[in-house]
């Protein structure tokens, strides 16, 4: 469901919903393809709503920047606006994300994701889950500078 919308100027808001959400029966789950995306007047992604096939909140996450524009931490709800967790975002000294971490609200960590770099550009994602087993290693491979291939293991 990618679009190019041809967007003109500054967008506040953007919103995308399932056509049609009824083949689900009587469950509910998350739909990955409807949410919503509210910007900050500078562009910035500071509020990512995503919704379940029923058109119900299933979760919201609201992004926090630093004073350099980056993104360092995200503050996740739940549909009953209860918080769930919080993802801390580093940076090497070129600006670059190196890892996240995510911890629940009571500063439990639950996951760690570091990011490997070849020359400019991430050549592996490492997610950890709290007790350091390796849950997923994605490898991502370039073609003229543009990605070609993510495989996951």
């Amino acid at each position: 469901m990618v679009r190019n919308l041809r967007l003109k100027g500054r967008v506040r808001t953007i919103q995308q919903r399932r056509q049609d959400p009824s083949h689900f029966g009587g469950i509910d789950p998350q739909d990955f393809e409807s949410f919503d995306l509210e910007f900050s007047p500078t562009g910035q992604l500071v509020r990512e709503t995503h919704f379940t096939f029923g058109g119900i909140v299933h979760r919201t996450g609201l992004l926090v920047y630093d004073e350099a524009g980056r993104h360092i931490r995200t503050i996740s709800y739940d549909s009953t606006g209860q918080g769930t967790d919080l993802t801390h975002h580093e940076y090497d000294k070129s600006g670059r994300e190196i890892s996240s971490v995510t911890y629940d609200m009571n500063k439990q960590m639950l996951r760690r994701c570091v990011y490997l770099f070849s020359g400019v550009s991430v050549s592996t994602e490492l997610i950890y889950e709290a007790n350091a087993t390796l849950m997923r290693r994605k490898d991502y491979q370039y073609e003229a500078g543009k990605l070609a291939q993510a495989i996951s293991r």
